[in-house]
């Protein structure tokens, strides 16, 4: 029987707090769950559309620094080429003109 009555009284004082919802905000608006939802998806989609912004920027960035590292490597490459041709040609000048 006591056990009967202690549970009809913290039931009755437990009614006040379950009754009562807690507000989230000043505005009704932002209390409501699908307006909740509906925030938290927008929020979704801006995190993963700047996920693919910044995984778009990285591959771009990275494509352009290999894109420098290529034709600073071909200039290095003819210029070196371009040297050995001159040095070549000196000497076959050099070659030509002490037979004579």
């Amino acid at each position: 029987m006591r056990l009967f009555i202690g549970i009809f009284f913290s039931l009755i004082l437990a009614l006040p707090t379950m009754a009562s919802e807690e507000k989230y905000s000043e505005s009704d608006l932002l209390d409501r769950p699908l307006m909740e939802r509906y925030i938290l998806d927008e929020l979704k989609a801006l995190r993963q559309d700047y996920q693919s912004l910044e995984k778009r920027m990285i591959t771009e960035i990275t494509d352009r620094e290999l894109t420098v590292a290529d034709k600073s490597l071909n200039y290095a490459n003819v210029t070196v080429t371009y040297f050995f041709y001159i040095i070549a040609g000196c000497l076959c000048r050099m070659a030509i003109s002490a037979r004579v």
